[in-house]
């Protein structure tokens, strides 16, 4: 979990700030984490995915005024933790449904990319 690594790797006086404002580094990650989990939820519900957004630029804000250069980059490392979780959950279903077709993810991947380059 990336996110929170580098949430811990934070200057000491940036951590305390986000702790006062979040009670935890951890429960800044789970609030990030639960965020973008909601937007991809919400992706076909514009005004759901307004609301969630402006939570996360909030953070952004929050980030950047307890000192961190790029507030961006920290919420943008949870949400490739999240990214991952999705991926991983994807492989497994696609390995499952490939497999009593007699192959797998990672034979089809290696196909498309020798066959169509993708």
């Amino acid at each position: 979990m990336n996110g929170l690594i580098e949430l811990n790797s934070l200057p000491e006086e940036v951590q305390k700030c986000l702790v006062a404002r979040y009670g935890s580094l951890v429960e800044l990650y789970k609030r990030i984490f639960t965020l973008h989990s909601e937007d991809y939820r919400n992706m076909k519900d514009d005004q759901r995915v307004a609301i969630i957004r402006k939570h996360l630029d909030g953070i952004i804000d929050a980030l950047e005024d307890c000192g961190v250069a790029d507030g961006e980059d920290v919420v943008s490392s949870v949400a490739s933790d999240f990214g991952e979780l999705i991926v991983a959950k994807t492989v497994t279903d696609l390995n499952d449904y490939l497999k009593p077709l007699g192959t797998n993810f990672e034979e089809m991947r290696r196909w498309l990319k020798d066959t169509y380059g993708i």
